[in-house]
């Protein structure tokens, strides 16, 4: 028994090394699955949302009832 000592110790670093690797493998896969579907999500809401938002903004009239009370304060 003595003798296998130094093969445990080979099984067990490089088995935990494998196991290791293999699991850091596995996780960066995901993320970078995770990273692509949302990168998709995002282009595609973005692809749906008007293009241009400040034109949206000026439509809403906040611009102009800044320009009112701006001349109210000014009188």
């Amino acid at each position: 028994m003595g003798d296998n000592y130094g093969w445990l110790e080979i099984v067990f670093f490089y088995g935990f090394a494998l196991s290791f690797a293999l699991w850091q493998y596995w996780s960066v896969s995901r993320d970078l699955k995770r990273t692509k579907e949302e990168r998709a999500r995002a282009e595609a809401e973005a692809a749906d949302a008007p293009a241009d938002t400040a034109a949206g903004t000026a439509a809403t009239g906040a611009e102009t009832t800044d320009q009112a009370s701006n001349e109210k304060n000014a009188a």
